[in-house]
């Protein structure tokens, strides 16, 4: 027993010698980039020449202002630009955790169109940003931010603006995307995708996405098993683009779009791990339809227990697909259930595929 209590005492003696080896780095738009920067009273200009002097594991934290293009050139290379790489303006190939001290309303990073991504993520495990620790993104030709195949890490508390996707993130694990905004980007507001099959998926919650009426709000990929729950999505063509596979969909408030979401048809050779699940969230003011199933579908999906409100052409579904689609529990905008006298919404199908009844006589609380 006493060489047992021995050696947890020198594996908890390492593990806090682990916990402390971890430093914070400070970027400041005071600072000056050079050998040795990065303390409070001597910060970094960039967040280049802090992750240059970070170890893995470390923390920088960004003070207010502006990163990335300074000058507003179009080009990086001036004093105290990011170096960035091919990919990313802002470069990340280490496993740390970037922070702003002020968040988003107060620290942007500026892109160039020359570079395809404002900030790129190289590795798994980084955290880039928080809620109220954030980035403003902006400036390059493709996306907001961006990362390779991540098996873990978070991206949160950002506001992507201007970009073709506001955030591409890929997971072969669990990744989470929460608290970001994406407004006024040209394709995608956030995109989740799976890098490995049907392994992995992307946890995307609490962010809010303001499209236009040819973009997509969130798009969440076939075969992966993504969770989609509490974010706020308006004003895009299609709201939530749903691919085929295991992905919960929940506490959503999806209104304002072309159509609310978009369910189509699955090419890939992979069989999917699962089906679709979209519970308890609700559909107001889609111009369409609520949900919109393509007529090539060819897996089932499950409507449960939402609430469809008000949708433009009155159908909360709509569909000419011949498979199973499980839409009982919900409400569909009077307590009579669903129907074509205002403010019920319908069920427009070809086919006789929808299951409605028994139907919720009152409004479902999303949260």
């Amino acid at each position: 027993m006493k060489h047992i209590s021995v050696a947890l005492a020198g594996a908890c003696a390492l593990a806090s010698m682990a916990a402390t080896a971890a430093n914070t780095l400070h970027i400041a738009n005071n600072g000056l980039d050079g050998p040795g920067c990065g303390t409070a009273v001597a910060p970094c200009r960039s967040i280049s020449a802090g992750l240059a002097a970070a170890a893995e594991g470390d923390t920088i934290l960004v003070r207010p202002g502006l990163y990335g293009d300074i000058d507003g050139d179009g080009a990086l290379g001036a004093p105290g630009e990011e170096t960035g790489n091919y990919n990313g303006t802002v470069y990340i190939n280490k496993r740390v955790t970037v922070l702003s001290t002020e968040g988003a309303a107060a620290t942007f990073i500026r892109g160039v169109d020359s570079v395809p991504i404002v900030v790129y993520i190289e590795v798994s495990g980084v955290q880039f940003g928080e809620r109220g620790a954030g980035f403003s993104v902006t400036g390059a030709n493709s996306f907001g931010i961006s990362n390779n195949n991540m098996v873990s890490g978070k991206i949160a508390g950002n506001i992507a603006t201007g970009q073709v996707v506001g955030f591409y993130i890929g997971s072969s694990g669990n990744v989470e995307v929460s608290h970001n905004t994406a407004i006024g980007n040209s394709s995608a507001g956030i995109i989740g995708a799976t890098n490995s099959g049907t392994t992995g998926g992307v946890f995307i919650h609490d962010n809010v996405v303001v499209g236009s009426a040819n973009t997509t709000g969130i798009l969440a990929s076939a075969l992966g098993a993504h969770r989609v729950i509490g974010n706020s999505i308006s004003g895009a063509g299609i709201g939530l683009q749903l691919g085929v596979g295991p992905t919960r969909v929940s506490q959503n408030f999806i209104s304002g779009n072309v159509q609310g979401i978009a369910y189509t048809e699955y090419f890939g050779d992979e069989v999917p791990s699962g089906t679709p699940v979209v519970a308890r969230n609700t559909l107001a003011g889609n111009v369409n339809n609520g949900v919109y199933i393509s007529h090539l579908a060819n897996y089932p999906i499950s409507l449960r227990q939402n609430n469809f409100l008000g949708n433009g052409r009155g159908c909360a579904i709509g569909t000419s697909a011949n498979i199973a689609i499980d839409a009982r529990q919900s409400f569909w905008g009077t307590a009579s259930g669903p129907g074509g006298a205002p403010p019920s919404n319908l069920v427009c199908s070809t086919f006789d595929v929808v299951k409605t009844t028994p139907f919720a006589t009152t409004e479902i609380a999303v949260h």
